[in-house]
């Protein structure tokens, strides 16, 4: 009878520590997918770049 109660009376549910020990957590930050259209599109776009730097550059040149 005695190790019955002691059975029936244990706290058989997890205790915070070991529910918060049971996760993982990732913070890490996902691969970036590209598709096609967008690696085109980010060419264009540092090709227009490169050449208003470029352009900017030539005109501060004539300047001086």
């Amino acid at each position: 009878m005695v190790e019955y109660h002691q059975i029936t009376s244990q706290d058989l549910s997890p205790s915070y520590e070991q529910v918060v020990q049971g996760f993982c957590l990732d913070f890490s930050s996902p691969l970036p997918q590209y598709d096609d259209e967008e690696e085109e599109h980010e060419t264009r776009a540092r090709d227009v770049s490169k050449a208003l730097n470029e352009s900017f550059e030539k005109a501060e040149e004539e300047q001086y």
